[in-house]
């Protein structure tokens, strides 16, 4: 990895939080800025190399800062990470274990009873994000640090469409529970909790308007869950994760949450081949989504023809149910 500029490295070590060094950067982005070009323009045989790594370190705080809440509720799912790079279209296999061994009783042969696994197949895709400040754009006033929020939203509401695809009547046939957000309270967790009777680990995701009618009840002396806060704060009512989702186009009509042990969808996350382009042109790096684990590659580089800088998010993923009668959806009618 190319060593950071001398402003960038007392920047990440006065900030240890991904935010504050997103929130400098944007303050002292013109410095910065004009101190790598000062760094790429001595070092002509590895041209934009400061640059590039600046904006790649601009882009890895920004996606971990936004990307941290907004995919909370991937958290709910039976998810598993691997450090192994995947092309994509390939086709990745869990094992998911459907049946143990008969329990005897006054036993004579304790050598009886095998375990059922089943092989899941998930295929994986690779899902990037772009984005660039074409050479007309600089001269207009357009930074990369304008950009990077948007399109940080744009991947992060991505990713989790695929993960809610299955969230459909046809896949999860449980009785949905139905009710409109003004309506929706503490009993109908309770009815989701008595669906969920068998299962060590409850697990909500809601809608925001959902979420809002039981984030804020003074009857209750609890320390209740919070919209990004701390991950135990619903344990006082019964659940394990009560996590905010605001993007339900993947799902089923009228779906607005889902109820659900993990192994309900199972989930996996991984980093795409990553391509070797000599010239010093194009930085790439990786980094991780706290409270996730999950990995993505950040890059940045440079078309000297048309001087236009790009950015980039990418990761691979794919989402598959498992258990269909661990799950219950909320349906708003």
């Amino acid at each position: 990895m190319q060593k950071l500029t001398p402003s960038l490295e007392n920047l990440h070590a006065r900030n240890s939080s991904p935010a504050a060094r997103l929130s400098e950067k944007v303050r002292n982005w013109p410095q910065l800025w004009a101190d790598a070009a000062r760094h790429d323009a001595r070092e002509v045989s590895a041209s934009n190399t400061y640059s590039a790594t600046l904006v790649t370190s601009f882009l890895m705080d920004g996606a971990v800062t936004d990307l941290q809440n907004s995919w909370a509720p991937l958290k709910a799912f039976n998810l598993e990470f691997s450090a192994d790079e995947f092309k994509p279209k390939a086709t990745a296999v869990l094992r998911h274990v459907t049946a143990g061994g008969t329990t005897q009783t006054d036993a004579t042969n304790f050598e009886s009873g095998d375990s059922q696994v089943d092989p899941v197949s998930v295929t994986m895709h690779q899902y990037s994000q772009s984005f660039n400040v074409s050479n007309a754009d600089l001269q207009n006033g357009l930074r990369m640090e304008n950009l990077v929020k948007i399109n940080t939203a744009k991947f992060a509401n991505k990713v989790i469409e695929v993960a809610t695809v299955p969230l459909t009547t046809a896949i999860f046939t449980g009785t949905p529970l139905i009710s409109s957000a003004a309506s929706f309270g503490f009993s109908d967790l309770a009815t989701l909790q008595g669906q969920l009777k068998k299962s060590p680990i409850k697990n909500l995701i809601l809608d925001g308007t959902y979420l809002a009618s039981i984030a804020n009840s003074p009857g209750f002396f609890q320390k209740s869950g919070t919209v990004g806060g701390a991950t135990n704060g619903w344990s006082a009512f019964g659940w394990d994760l009560i996590a905010q989702n605001t993007d339900w186009t993947g799902a089923g009509a009228n779906v607005v949450g889902f109820a659900c042990n993990p192994q309900a969808i199972a989930g996996i996350l991984g980093l795409p081949v990553t391509p070797a382009i000599p010239g010093g042109i194009f930085a790439t790096s990786t980094t991780i989504i706290p409270g996730l684990e999950a990995q993505i590659m950040v890059s940045s580089w440079f078309n000297p023809a048309g001087r236009v800088m790009w950015s980039g998010m990418d990761i691979m993923a794919g989402f598959k149910e498992v258990d269909t009668t661990a799950g219950f959806l909320i349906k708003s009618a």
